[in-house]
């Protein structure tokens, strides 16, 4: 958002240009690129008790089991934001990972 003189504010995208982004967020598979990466992949999902959580869950705990560059930690019950609302957890899972190599 643009904060203009007044104290008020305005957004920096226009309606079909954020709502283009959204579109991206939410069409945007990253589960379907793990196969490529050459790296180590730290997937830290938010969980809840909906039943999209669970069905994730079965999409991540597969990958982990296919491919060894690729670790999960759930923060459950959680939201998207987990260094906000888990600081220390997510620093303690970070540092976990680094310490244990795989992360280096």
């Amino acid at each position: 958002m643009e904060v203009l003189e007044d104290g008020t504010i305005r957004p920096w995208l226009s309606r079909d240009r954020h709502m283009q982004v959204l579109r991206g967020l939410w069409e945007h598979r990253p589960l379907d690129l793990v196969a490529n990466l050459r790296r180590p992949v730290l997937f830290t999902p938010a969980g809840s008790d909906e039943r999209r959580s669970f069905d994730m869950g079965h999409d991540y705990d597969d990958l982990a089991s296919r491919f060894a560059h690729v670790r999960v930690e759930w923060f459950t019950p959680a939201h998207h934001d987990l260094h906000a609302q888990f600081p220390q957890r997510w620093a303690d899972t970070l540092h976990k990972h680094i310490e244990e190599g795989f992360l280096a």
